[in-house]
């Protein structure tokens, strides 16, 4: 599986937001929507706990380089390598108030992730997880508005410059990642605001990929560094292997900025193409892993489906006709995904920034919680706290056999700044749910639990909503509640047609094939 895609292919979530969405349903309707009322065989056989691996997971770190503008010159002139002393250092003189500058000058919601907050986070994945079987981290490496602050520190900068520094930020939050776990490879996906022109904006073959494929490759270990040098320079997609014990199972990294309905190339104008080319590979690495009797995990950072918030804010009736907001600008690439359930054990996401859910079906499937032909999807939590939420992460155990996620655990901050920061558990997956792992039968199931309850008050739906925002359950769990019709809809539903049907009437049927 060496063939470089290069040569082959021609052939926001935040709490405040939430507030304006429960006053905007009153006006819409979509809370008061009712909803209606794999197996895989040997594949599932539960593994003795004592011969699970160790996994961390992590997603959204979004480190700001910019957080002390006065070291900025500093820094981009310097090596990654010296990048630790640098930030080390006093904070330079006037930095609150430079800071507070740039954040009015960009625009900016909130605080993205300093370099105290990035330390406390990596220094508490170490002690929850010394020695991981190997590390994720499912996009946006970057701070918000990069280019925003890149040119306002300066001013004559250059877009190659721009991309430079872009590139060795995302290259020294990987390289620290590294340094956190030395003994474990790390695994990189990039996000939306991981690229060469700005936010959903990405060329193929960019300077920002052939910049980025250095410092992805040399995270992933020697085993993995020649694959990624010849695959990832194209669009920021890898297929390797996965380290021993696990057995015939392979990950598929893709950077899936080309399917976002938002993306546009660098030009600034929409290249279906990219995202046509993208699918064409998976699809072609997917039928060589079933093939082969393989496994396969795929990472990548924005999820599939509807894109809720946006639906609300945007005054969408769906009951009445009208087409949800989608995350993704087809369909394509959730087909795919789900065309090789069984083959497909788990994909792992983010983008949210919230702890979320996915379950990939077949158009028309019904849902009836048994698993087959299903694929179950994670959003990891993010480190940056920017939505409202509590900075978090995710270790894990799999079964090196199934290539099952067998159960997660969340750890959450106690604060926001990672100054005299405290990490605590916020919930187990096993013992929340009561399932015994994290295969596509269990997610649907509890994805038919929620969607069964119709008001978001059961027991299971109230833990959800719980912890839907890290940290920010009592927020968070009473403005879900407030849209829990149209929220719990998305979990299992990723095309507009089996949406609208969950959410307007009709039996518990998934999407039909037409699609959005």
């Amino acid at each position: 599986m060496s063939v470089s895609k290069g040569e082959k292919r021609i052939s926001t979530f935040r709490v405040l937001p939430w507030v304006e969405v429960a006053c905007v349903i009153a006006l819409t309707g979509l809370a008061a929507a009712s909803i209606p009322v794999r197996a895989q065989g040997a594949m599932h056989a539960r593994t003795n706990v004592s011969t699970a691996r160790p996994i961390v997971m992590l997603s959204d770190i979004h480190f700001d380089p910019f957080h002390d503008p006065g070291k900025f010159k500093q820094l981009q002139a310097a090596p990654v390598s010296r990048w630790v002393s640098i930030l080390n250092a006093p904070p330079t003189s006037g930095q609150a108030k430079q800071f507070a500058e740039m954040q009015s000058a960009c625009n900016a919601s909130g605080v993205d992730t300093d370099w105290a907050l990035l330390q406390s986070s990596l220094a508490a994945a170490r002690e929850r997880q010394p020695s991981p079987l190997f590390v994720t981290l499912s996009g946006d490496l970057t701070v918000h508005q990069f280019s925003c602050r890149f040119h306002r520190m300066d001013p004559n900068g250059s877009d190659a410059a721009s991309i430079d520094f872009a590139v060795k930020t995302a290259s020294f939050v990987a390289l620290e990642l590294k340094h956190t776990f030395p003994q474990s490879p790390v695994y990189i996906a990039l996000g939306n605001n991981d690229s060469s022109c700005g936010d959903y904006r990405e060329s193929p073959g960019s300077q920002y990929f052939h910049g980025m494929a250095h410092a992805v490759a040399a995270e992933a270990g020697s085993a993995a560094h020649g694959e990624i040098l010849r695959e990832f320079p194209y669009q920021g997609d890898y297929d390797i292997p996965l380290p021993g014990p696990m057995q015939h199972t392979r990950l598929i990294v893709l950077q899936d900025i080309f399917q976002s309905s938002n993306y546009s190339a660098c030009n600034g104008k929409p290249d279906p193409s990219a995202a046509r080319q993208q699918i064409q590979w998976l699809a072609g690495r997917l039928a060589l892993a079933r093939a082969h009797g393989e496994h396969v995990w795929v990472m990548s950072h924005i999820p599939p489906g509807v894109f809720v918030y946006q639906t609300i804010k945007a005054h969408r009736n769906v009951c009445g006709g009208q087409a949800p907001e989608m995350f993704y600008s087809s369909e394509g690439l959730t087909d795919t995904l789900q065309k090789y359930a069984g083959t497909v054990r788990l994909v792992i996401m983010g983008h949210t920034h919230d702890d979320e859910l996915r379950l990939l079906k077949p158009a028309g499937a019904v849902l009836a919680g048994s698993g087959s032909h299903e694929v179950p999807v994670k959003l990891v939590p993010s480190i940056t706290p920017l939505h409202g939420n509590y900075p978090a992460f995710i270790t894990g155990k799999v079964n090196p056999q199934t290539a099952t996620l067998m159960d997660y655990t969340v750890f959450i901050a106690s604060n926001k700044t990672g100054i005299g920061t405290q990490w605590k558990t916020e919930y187990t997956w096993s013992k929340a749910y009561d399932l015994p792992d994290f295969s596509a039968e269990s997610v649907a199931k509890l994805v038919t639990r929620l969607q069964d309850d119709k008001h978001g008050s059961s027991a299971a739906s109230r833990d959800y909503e719980q912890w839907f925002a890290a940290g920010e359950g009592k927020t968070m769990g009473t403005l879900l509640r407030l849209f829990w019709p149209s929220y719990v809809c998305s979990l299992g539903h990723m095309h507009a047609s089996g949406y609208r049907q969950c959410l307007c009437g009709g039996t518990r049927t998934l999407e039909s094939s037409t699609g959005h």
